[in-house]
């Protein structure tokens, strides 16, 4: 099975108050997230991690996240600063910038950036929104999954975010991405998940 995950942020204090995550500490949300990651995947499951894994300091991280399953690859976001070589120590199959590949009959690409685009500016502030243009992807293929915008929406026309703000803190089967892509229009209505802790 295939799977897509972005804004775990594991370690990242701030994110709790900023995304309204519900937790009291950074212990807690790291413990939650990392416990429904491993519910969730197989040893053979492939998960697409699309930026911003970790806040933690190298060391910590090591500690972590290699005990996640599943075969993991890496979209790399703003916040992901280690080395490439230490994220294949960390586990990661392969570390990129983007990538474009077939979903069924569409062309998807994931990045960790949304589109840039004028519905954006009046989302987030603007200076969040000036932020890295030149990482925001070209408008290339049928759909972009990405993250980087939290809480701000699930699906909006052709862009799905699969961050764990949207998801309940739990990564997306392709199987729940193919519905969104397909346009069934119940199940983008209902996509949209609270935290299960």
């Amino acid at each position: 099975m295939t799977w897509f995950t972005a804004d775990l942020h594991f370690g990242h204090t701030n994110v709790i108050r900023y995304s309204k995550r519900p937790f009291k500490t950074v212990q807690e949300m790291d413990e939650t997230l990392f416990n429904n990651w491993n519910k969730t995947i197989s040893e053979h499951d492939l998960v697409y991690v699309l930026g911003d894994i970790s806040f933690q300091k190298y060391a910590v991280a090591l500690e972590m996240i290699p005990k996640l399953k599943g075969r993991k690859i890496l979209v790399q976001g703003n916040h992901d600063k280690f080395s490439i070589g230490q994220y294949h120590k960390l586990g990661f199959e392969h570390v990129f910038q983007d990538i474009l590949m077939k979903m069924g009959k569409h062309r998807v690409r994931l990045c960790h950036y949304p589109y840039r685009a004028p519905w954006y500016k009046r989302i987030l502030t603007r200076a969040t929104y000036n932020r890295y243009i030149d990482r925001r992807p070209p408008r290339d293929a049928d759909f972009l999954l990405h993250g980087h915008v939290h809480t701000a929406f699930t699906k909006r026309k052709s862009q799905i975010n699969v961050g764990v703000d949207c998801w309940g803190g739990f990564p997306v089967s392709i199987s729940e991405i193919q519905s969104l892509v397909d346009g069934k229009e119940d199940y983008i209505k209902q996509a949209r998940r609270l935290w299960n802790r």
